[in-house]
């Protein structure tokens, strides 16, 4: 990271023609720092990756009926481990540099997304949420506030017609190992991403500390919108500012973040 900026191109067909005109981009800017009744939505399988099972160390910790029956008192244990307090920051971040429209917590519905993607026209597409990524499309999805997006749910939303037939630019899947992948999808949902005529993806390849990824995403999309600078260099100069702070040596902290597709 020191000495070189680097994106992956996973495929000459994933890679656009040349860009046509110029201008400042529209984005749209979503988030949750604090989950909603999409908690009601997860399985058993995905609490218990957030919380400890319950029982002693001994006994209970493999014992699939012992989680299956978590009280419903858990419930604002599972909101408090859910909640994503830099999510906020980096969407207000985000939003002093990038003009365009914003949903957050409340407001960031998958019915609300969807509207957004179907109806108007948006050069950049920011997500900040928790990502799982399972072992089929249907287990591999974003939260919103209300709801799971999953990765077919993601790529039919990018594909719809948009007005002007604008492409979108560059999506950001601020969220938990959104460029993990496996056979279906070699990338995650940042190739998914792509495939759905997306110029470039942002995303992550493992969880990611809640502070560095509002640092880095907030850099990035700074840097973006001073100009002068490619996508891979904005997200390099991201890294290396976050390499610079005390205790975010490891990289843990700064090298999860991959920038897919188009690095122009």
């Amino acid at each position: 990271l020191q000495r070189l900026a680097v994106a992956t191109v996973p495929g000459l067909s994933l890679t656009p023609a040349p860009r046509e005109g110029s201008g400042q981009l529209q984005a749209l800017i979503a988030g949750m720092s604090e989950p909603g009744p999409v908690v009601d939505k997860l399985s058993a399988e995905v609490i218990d990756a957030v919380l400890e099972p319950v029982g002693d160390d001994k006994g209970d910790k493999g014992d699939k009926s012992a989680r299956q029956t978590r009280p419903a008192t858990r419930g604002p244990e599972l909101r408090e481990a859910l909640a994503l307090p830099g999510v906020k920051i980096e969407i207000e971040n985000i939003a002093r540099v990038m003009p365009g429209t914003v949903l957050l917590d409340k407001g960031f519905t998958l019915a609300a997304l969807q509207q957004q993607l179907r109806t108007r026209s948006h050069g950049v597409v920011h997500i900040a949420s928790h990502g799982v990524f399972g072992d089929s499309a249907d287990t591999t999805f974003i939260m919103t506030y209300d709801d799971l997006l999953t990765l077919d749910g993601l790529q039919s939303l990018l594909r719809s017609d948009r007005p002007g037939s604008t492409p979108v630019e560059l999506i950001t899947l601020s969220a938990c190992q959104t460029a993990e992948g496996d056979d279906r999808a070699p990338l995650g949902m940042s190739g998914t991403a792509l495939k759905a005529r997306a110029r470039s993806a942002l995303g992550t390849l493992w969880p990611v500390s809640d502070d560095a990824a509002h640092r880095v995403m907030s850099g990035f999309y700074k840097r973006l919108a001073e100009g002068g600078r490619s996508r891979v260099q904005a997200l390099r100069e991201a890294q290396l500012e976050l390499l610079a702070l005390p205790n975010r040596q490891h990289p843990f902290y700064w090298a999860p973040f991959i920038l897919i597709g188009d690095w122009q």
